[in-house]
């Protein structure tokens, strides 16, 4: 171990602390990787699971993304760790608790972003565009666009679009491809929607003031339900009309898959709005209702491939 500025709380850069490798690994957020894995599922979902390129395009892009997220992350947690020191979760996060020198972490957050670059330029086009929109997007959003209610959850959306796009390639003009994007970023709305709700939810059971999580300023819980039902509606249907894309007897089948994804919005938005204390990733992976709908969802897809 080596020494590091920081003890918990207001101030805590000016002192030493000491540092080991799990502190870093709880900076990458690597549990949060599995997000990255939507490219898989959308090559299926595009029709290309018999193209062995495609795969290696989409394993090029999952690791591009994972490389590019943790730097986004790293780099979040450096600009809000005044906030989050006073946030009943976040305040254990390694910057703001002190653990590790914001100086150090930007360095390594920059490393990593650009070897997410490099990583994406060995994948096919649009793969490096994607990356690099990605970048860009999230600076923006760690800046100032998470400050913006609904903005902030069309931003996380598009960059679920963006993973989507550099493997499947930018929409032309086939309706199933449009579709698919369009699932794609309502259901990725609707999950950073349910984050906010989470949050929100727990802020008040915890008799902490509504400016602690600032991304939480313009949300209230009438808005965040109508927002919830609104883009898990908007979900349901761009899904429903994909699956109407699949001819012959795979269609119907196909079609029934919106089922378990229908019972998945309802399950997470009725944790959220609860005031889950986790992330909603690590609630999604620890969930054994959330874990056997998405079995069934992938049941049913391979029922319509053997179909």
């Amino acid at each position: 171990m080596t020494e590091r500025c920081g003890e918990t709380g207001v101030g805590a850069e000016a002192f030493p602390q000491r540092w080991g490798l799990a502190d870093w690994l709880r900076l990458l957020r690597m549990s949060h990787w599995v997000k990255n894995a939507i490219v898989f599922p959308c090559v299926i979902l595009a029709g290309r699971a018999g193209e062995g390129a495609q795969w290696r395009q989409s394993a090029w892009v999952f690791v591009a993304f994972c490389l590019a997220s943790s730097g986004v992350y790293a780099l979040n947690d450096v600009l809000d760790r005044d906030l989050d020191r006073l946030h009943p979760l976040k305040s254990r996060r390694p910057v703001a608790a002190g653990v590790l020198a914001p100086g150090t972490v930007v360095a390594v957050a920059l490393l990593l972003a650009g070897a997410g670059l490099v990583v994406a330029y060995a994948a096919a086009a649009p793969a490096v565009l994607c990356v690099g929109l990605y970048l860009g997007l999230n600076l923006a959003y760690s800046i100032r666009l998470k400050h913006i209610p609904v903005v902030d959850a069309g931003c996380v959306a598009a960059g679920f679009v963006l993973r989507a796009v550099a493997v499947v390639g930018v929409p032309g003009q086939s309706p199933a491809v449009w579709l698919l994007v369009a699932s794609v970023f309502f259901l990725c709305a609707f999950v950073a929607l349910s984050k906010r709700a989470a949050d929100l939810a727990l802020l008040r059971r915890e008799g902490l003031g509504h400016g602690v999580v600032r991304v939480v300023d313009g949300y209230t819980d009438g808005c965040l339900r109508g927002l919830l039902v609104a883009s898990a509606l908007l979900t349901v249907s761009c899904y429903l009309g994909f699956t109407r894309t699949v001819v012959g007897p795979a269609g119907a089948i196909a079609a029934l898959s919106c089922l378990p994804v229908a019972y998945c919005l309802f399950r997470l938005a009725r944790l959220s709005l609860a005031g889950a204390r986790r992330e909603q990733i690590n609630l999604v992976l620890s969930d054994a209702r959330l874990l056997a709908a998405a079995a069934v969802w992938a049941g049913f897809w391979g029922w319509a491939a053997l179909a």
